[in-house]
């Protein structure tokens, strides 16, 4: 055998930088052990610093008890740990952290310092990733700072994303962390700007903080309480399901983990209130017995395994049904008079991602102006009077289940779908506006003020150059409060706030923001297709004509949506001639 084939011990180094590989993959792993670390040490104020989305350097500040000088010199130890002492001891903690591991492994793949100081300590000292211990001048408390995550293994360092995309990271992992523990202050800046300070509060108060105020106002509080389990927190209303997962948090015994048999039991609850592809938000806090629920199952704690799974699924699922079946979930109408003008009815509300089941029976007639269809066979031509009375070459007859209108042409008959077609135009209307760098938008009478997440806060300012290439003003108004003043010209004036909310989830999707032009088809995507007619809304006859007229003016793009549906379908009147057997 070769020497190269033959079994040798690895050094330490590349032992925790194998070990790395586990718990840190990218910043917002380093972020998490750190606050985990802050919390488990008794911190009531935690802050973290980020620069370049933590890829350049991560400091996190706590107020915790703090280490002592002689312990310094097992801080960056393997499994040197404070949480346990024997084996039996991970069948009942109930601390975040318990390896050991992290530190190590972080110290391994980055330049850190950690500084402490204990309320007994007169001066704390620090040690960095080569061991020098000195003093340092700092409250009590732990303050630990990482810079050039990966600089000495660049393999992984290719892996990582913009800036922006690992700061989003940071940012959900602190606000999972922070909505975990209300009961702790948590502050965020990012490139030496404050994002949010959060002062301890309770439950309430935290999801209001952090999730924003009208999104709290639109959940409903959850409760059960027994010697094995507690439950408590909040779900949505079935009107906030989306078609994507958002705001979902299941905090059980203080950390955020991913259980989605529980999270099927969640939307099992819901039943028939929200469409099959729907998924409600949550955050809930469970708390169990740690003998009863295994934090060992996954290396970075994020999964878990419960020994009584059967008995948390139905006490969730009961519990929630129980919450629905007790609150009145009638979306509220507002019969406000709308700020925008535009061809849209506003006596509709619906989803153009939820559309209603089609009424089969819902047929809504109409005669064209200046023509009479019973003095004209199918296939005899207009006159150039009636062409100009009817204004467009495709004429509508009627509406059907408030989603497709039928059409007379030329050549035959032309179905028309509405939601689909007004899509198209919108998409192109919104280009042309990028373009041109001169959008036409429609000033709202009465500014809509919007509380959002920081999540959702961090995403409009990303997007905020391309939105307002199209149409979009939108203006800050303080904390996490925005004020859209102006939509698209056109845009739908039904529900304005609940169409751009959804743009906003639409945009959350993980898209790099770096590159404005590769990301403004995308932003005119979901803006047209939000903005547009609903399928399933009434429309009259004169805003048929109006959209028909509006389609026809974009020759060429007209017959399909900007994701490749058809917008129309023809029948002919060769074809009507020969199903009922008038022609061979």
């Amino acid at each position: 055998m070769k020497n190269e084939h033959k079994i040798k011990k690895l050094d330490k180094k590349v032992i925790n930088q194998i070990a790395a590989g586990e718990v840190v993959e990218r910043p917002a792993s380093v972020v998490k052990e750190l606050v985990e670390n802050s919390i488990d040490a008794g911190a009531t104020q935690i802050t973290i610093e980020l620069i370049d989305g933590g890829k350049t350097q991560i400091k996190v500040i706590d107020n915790g008890i703090g280490l002592g000088k002689d312990q310094l010199d097992l801080v960056f130890e393997r499994h040197a740990t404070s949480k346990i002492k024997e084996f039996d001891d991970l069948e009942i903690t109930s601390t975040l952290g318990f390896r050991g591991e992290a530190l190590a492994s972080i110290s391994s793949i980055s330049e850190i310092e950690f500084a402490s100081k204990t309320a007994d300590d007169s001066s704390g000292y620090s040690i960095d990733e080569k061991g020098e211990i000195k003093p340092a001048a700092i409250p009590q408390g732990t303050q630990v700072t990482v810079s050039n995550l990966f600089f000495n293994t660049p393999a992984r360092a290719k892996f990582l994303k913009t800036d922006q995309t690992e700061y989003k990271k940071c940012l959900a992992t602190i606000e999972a962390h922070a909505l975990a523990h209300p009961e702790i202050g948590f502050t965020l800046y990012h490139k030496q700007k404050q994002v949010f300070d959060y002062p301890p509060t309770n439950k309430e108060g935290r999801v209001t903080q952090v999730l924003g105020a009208d999104f709290a106002s639109k959940l409903l509080p959850v409760f059960f309480g027994g010697n094995e389990l507690t439950i408590e927190g909040f779900i949505g209303k079935p009107e906030l399901a989306k078609d994507r997962a958002y705001n979902q948090y299941l905090l059980i015994n203080g950390r955020a983990i991913n259980a989605p048999y529980f999270v099927h039991a969640i939307k099992n609850a819901y039943g028939s209130t929200i469409f099959p592809s729907e998924k409600p938000p949550f955050v809930l806090w469970i708390t169990i017995n740690p003998s009863d629920v295994d934090m060992n199952v996954h290396p970075r704690k994020e999964e878990a395994r419960f020994h009584f799974q059967s008995m948390v699924y139905n006490k969730l699922l009961h519990s929630i049904k129980h919450v629905l079946n007790e609150n009145v979930l009638t979306p509220k109408v507002n019969f406000a008079p709308k700020d925008v003008k535009s061809f849209i009815p506003s006596q509709s509300n619906f989803s153009a991602q939820s559309p209603k089941p089609l009424q089969r029976d819902s047929v809504a007639m109409f005669t064209p102006p200046s023509f009479d269809r019973s003095k004209r066979s199918l296939t005899e031509p207009l006159s150039e009077m009636q062409k100009e009375a009817i204004e467009t070459k495709l004429r509508p007859i009627a509406q059907i289940s408030n989603s497709y209108i039928v059409c007379q042409g030329e050549e035959g008959l032309v179905i028309v779908d509405q939601h689909a077609a007004h899509e198209r135009v919108m998409y192109e209307k919104l280009k042309e506006y990028a373009r041109s760098k001169s959008p036409k938008s429609q000033q709202l009478l009465v500014p809509i003020q919007l509380d959002l997440s920081n999540s959702d806060l961090e995403t409009i300012t990303q997007a905020k150059p391309v939105l307002t290439s199209i149409g979009f003003d939108i203006q800050e108004f303080g904390g996490q409060t925005i004020l859209l003043s102006a939509v698209p010209d056109k845009f739908s004036q039904n529900e304005i706030e609940d169409v751009f909310r959804g743009l906003i989830e639409d945009l959350k999707d993980g898209h790099d923001f770096s590159n404005l032009e590769k990301i403004e088809d995308i932003v005119i995507n979901y803006a047209s297709c939000r903005g547009a007619i609903k399928f399933g809304q009434p429309l009259t006859h004169e805003e048929m004509v109006g959209l028909i007229k509006e389609m026809e003016e974009i020759k060429g793009r007209e017959y399909s949506c900007p994701h490749g549906r058809p917008t129309m379908i023809e029948l002919s009147f060769d074809d009507l001639e020969k199903e009922f057997k008038r022609r061979k």
